[in-house]
């Protein structure tokens, strides 16, 4: 299947003379080749060619390639020179519904283009050509990258995207584990032995170079290392950098340097640095430009070497560089260049911090532990405490980043704030931590507004925790916000807090989530991604993202929380965080369960709970009720309340924490009172009252709950499982209960949770037998769910308002597909048609068999037929 290119295949269906542009690699010749596949289903006769460098003395060799009998034709007829004999055959080969695609154009021979040209002036049949440099006459369609989405869906993370910088060719060199010099060395076979000198001498040299510079580095003379880099950038191999504006080269692609990189001998790659270390040294290049060369020509004890890689890892580092070309990664390289060169504990926290940058947060962890026994007393000793706690925590070793905590005598305040968000984190249930009044009061007087930030957050985060909610409570959360709003900007000065400041905004954002001020939660956690990503701080993108994701879900944004768990999901599992793996892992488990994405959400809930399995976190505790809702949402109330008994520890669910305890109930007590409907009359009636009878605890136990916390959102999914419980026995008095907390979820902006209420006030209201207010709720809640995205209410609505004799109809797309259905197409056919994924055709079909109260093809086929002749 063709990732990520719908849209130009789109376009060229509808192009009559079409022009493919773009780097190597980036996708041409697989668009060509899918569009040639779509004009053979749409009932066109395709002739397929293309340019070669080995045939460009073969006169009109790309048209003998593109129609095998012109090779007969040209013998017969004898066009082997004449132009206007060749167009006339060529012409006539190609009437009627016909589409010529021609390929790699940039290589073909004089004759060819001769012929295309005059094919151009008056064309017989559509034309799709491709040429690297979209030169030629047509309607020009330049090729981007991949985004990153693209590339989870080809099985590539963000790392491989970002070493194939989206380039498809390379996404799959990558996730196949092929080597890159196997795809490089057949355009390297052509070069003669200088041009080759110089390409190499430029892969040493660096990300840009000039002919000056790889003169000295090749040992070749000036003239012959330009008429060189002429070949190379005809070849595309190299390319002007800085938009041309100066003589300053770049690689084509950084794996095309790296592969011819390796191809290098190491002995003449030594000499190649020393000589490019040299001219930078001359030059006066800074440190992080001569960096490379030092890593690779320095000696052991050369301090002076040690100090340049230590300076360009400060250009590269987040926190010291802010903004400017941070690269965590490349700090990481140069640090550890330099601790080879010349060892030092300094070094070695500061090598850390780049390591938690770049998410290795286990060998963090592990230089940190090795580093702090050395460390006396002092800022250093803090530094790496406090970072060593929170990568133990980020990990899920909470009572080890609390041991580490307490060890310390008089702990500084930024450790007594980490302690907090390890408690916060920890395993359940919860103990309060040293977060008191004085520890405010002292964070007060700091001159840091984001330790500040940080400590009021936590603290309202604590109160909520231990259901100890007071008006104080949302009063710290307001301050926390509006500190950080106030110090919105700051330029350098603030992204070089930038680690601190992307940690205030996350716990402020939490904790306006759990509070349920939506609009503060969506501008802090937006804040917090953009500057996470501004200052490479990948080690909180996981965080950041499933709380993003969180409040997408309670938005009724479902394609968007879906993109923010699967974010979540790549970060945490590049940490190698259990916590934080599961869940992100439920998280996107539930965002495709809304979306009635059943097969890929059960996939991802039973991953979810093996990853969180023997573990008692709060983390944990999370995946455990998202993977819970899951199971009710794809249609399985009783393995809904199995799993939330079991891990909760009865129908009071204790061994949830009370930050998100009422949510797990009221999920708890509608699916066993859906359970009970569904078994209602079976043998087993003690099971039945039973269900029935836990559905009533978990209510009440909610209502309780949620009057102490005195949230408004947890009040309304009180009031939901209240409904819920009710409904078999006082249908009415549900169905007023139920529209009420649908009316309040409606005003919050919760609106999957209003359209659930809706339809399980018109589900009550069907019950009592008032059939017209029924239908009104249920087409109320049926619209509430379609604008959020969440299907499988939708399909509730829609099974409902069956009930009620009520005929659901087919939206436009779904109506669509059932006419292919009937005229006998497969779902790939139909995907291929539509150009969607045989996924989301499996999909719709579920929805229609719903909606038509089918369950077989023939079904969709039958019920159109009687609808069409009613």
């Amino acid at each position: 299947m063709l990732i990520g290119r719908e849209r130009h295949l789109a376009f060229l269906r509808r192009a009559g003379v079409a022009v493919l542009a773009g780097e190597p690699g980036i996708g041409k010749t697989a668009l060509l080749r899918a569009a040639c596949e779509q004009a053979v289903c749409d009932g066109y006769t395709v002739f397929r060619g293309g340019g070669c460098a080995a045939e460009r003395g073969v006169p009109y060799g790309v048209f003998l390639d593109a129609l095998p009998q012109a090779r007969r034709a040209r013998a017969e007829v004898g066009w082997r020179t004449g132009l206007a004999e060749a167009a006339a055959w060529v012409r006539q080969a190609l009437a009627g519904r016909t589409l010529l695609a021609l390929d790699d154009l940039h290589l073909a021979d004089e004759p060819s283009l001769a012929l295309l040209d005059d094919l151009l002036r008056d064309p017989p049949c559509r034309l799709l050509l491709v040429d690297r440099h979209g030169a030629l006459p047509g309607e020009r369609l330049d090729l981007e990258p991949l985004t990153v989405a693209d590339a989870l869906a080809m099985g590539c993370g963000a790392a491989e995207h970002a070493r194939a910088l989206g380039v498809p060719f390379y996404l799959r060199i990558l996730r196949d584990g092929g080597d890159p010099r196997a795809a490089v060395e057949p355009e390297l076979a052509g070069l003669s032995p200088v041009e080759l000198r110089v390409l190499r001498a430029a892969a040493v040299a660096g990300e840009h170079f000039d002919a000056p510079l790889l003169a000295e580095v090749a040992e070749l003379p000036l003239p012959a290392t330009r008429a060189a880099l002429t070949t190379l950038l005809h070849e595309s191999l190299v390319r002007p950098a800085y938009g041309g504006e100066t003589e300053v080269l770049g690689h084509r692609h950084p794996m095309v340097r790296d592969a011819v990189y390796d191809m290098c001998g190491p002995g003449w790659r030594f000499g190649a640095h020393v000589r490019a270390l040299a001219v930078l040294e001359r030059r006066g290049a800074p440190a992080h430009l001569r960096a490379p060369h030092v890593e690779r020509a320095a000696a052991w004890g050369d301090t002076r070497a040690a100090a340049i890689l230590t300076e360009a890892a400060a250009h590269a580092d987040p926190v010291d560089a802010g903004t400017r070309e941070a690269d965590p990664a490349l700090a990481v390289r140069w640090l550890e260049a330099a601790i080879r060169i010349a060892p030092s504990p300094a070094l070695d926290v500061r090598l850390a911090r780049s390591l938690t940058a770049t998410g290795r947060l286990r060998e963090a962890r592990d230089r940190l532990h090795r580093t702090i026994g050395a460390l006396p007393p002092g800022p250093l000793r803090a530094e790496a405490v406090e970072r060593c706690a929170m990568v133990e925590r980020l990990l899920g070793r909470h009572a080890e980043s609390l041991a580490l905590l307490a060890a310390e005598p008089d702990p500084p305040l930024p450790l007594r704030i980490e302690a907090a968000a390890a408690h916060l984190m920890g395993d359940l249930p919860c103990t309060p931590w040293p977060l008191n009044d004085a520890t405010l009061a002292a964070a007060r007087t700091q001159p840091d507004p984001d330790l500040l930030a940080t400590a009021l957050a936590l603290r309202a985060l604590d109160d909520a925790a231990h259901a100890t909610i007071t008006p104080t409570t949302f009063s710290h959360a307001l301050q926390a916000t509006t500190l950080l709003a106030d110090h919105a900007s700051g330029g350098v000065q603030l992204e070089r807090g930038g680690a601190r400041r992307v940690g205030a905004l996350l716990w402020a954002g939490v904790a306006a989530l759990v509070l349920g001020r939506m609009d503060d939660a969506n501008e802090l956690l937006r804040r917090a991604g953009e500057l996470a990503r501004r200052t490479c701080q990948r080690h909180l993108v996981s965080h950041i993202r499933y709380f993003a994701g969180l409040a997408d879900l309670r938005l009724g944004r479902m394609e968007e929380a879906a993109s923010a768990f699967a974010e979540a999901l790549e970060a945490a599992r590049q940490t190698g965080s259990p916590d934080l793996v599961c869940i992100a892992l439920a998280g996107r488990a539930q965002a495709l369960a809304w979306r009635g994405e059943a097969a890929a959400a059960a996939a991802l809930a039973e991953e979810a709970v093996e990853a969180a399995a023997g573990r008692r976190s709060v983390p944990a505790s999370l995946a455990i009720g998202m993977v819970a809702l899951t199971r009710r949402l794809m249609g399985d109330p009783a393995g809904c309340a199995d799993l939330l008994m079991a891990w909760g520890g009865g129908p009071e669910l204790p061994a949830f924490g009370l930050l998100h305890r009422v949510d797990w109930l009221a999920v708890l007590a509608e699916a066993q009172a859906a359970a009970a409907r569904s078994t209602a009359g079976a043998a087993e009636a003690v099971g039945v009252l039973g269900r029935a009878a836990q559905a009533e605890v978990a209510a009440e136990r909610a209502v309780e709950l949620a009057a102490r916390l005195g949230v408004a959102r947890l009040v309304d999914l009180a009031g939901f499982a209240r409904a819920c419980a009710l409904k078999a026995t006082a249908p009415g008095w549900a169905a007023r209960v139920a529209a009420e907390a649908a009316e309040s979820f409606e005003r919050r902006g919760d609106v999957p949770y209003a359209a659930w209420a809706r339809i399980l006030a018109g589900s009550a209201l069907a019950d009592a037998g008032e059939v017209g207010a029924a239908c009104k709720e249920l087409e109320y809640g049926r619209a509430l769910a379609a604008a959020s995205g969440a299907r499988t209410l939708n399909e509730a609505a829609a099974r409902e308002l069956r009930r009620t004799g009520t005929a659901v109809p087919l939206d436009p797309r779904e109506l669509q597909i059932s006419h292919l259905v009937s005229a006998g197409l497969t779902n790939k056919q139909i995907a291929r048609r539509l150009y969607l994924s045989p996924r989301t055709i499996e999909a719709a079909l579920t929805r229609i068999f719903g909606k038509l109260g089918v369950s077989s093809r023939a079904g969709v086929a039958a019920a159109l037929t009687t609808q069409r002749s009613a």
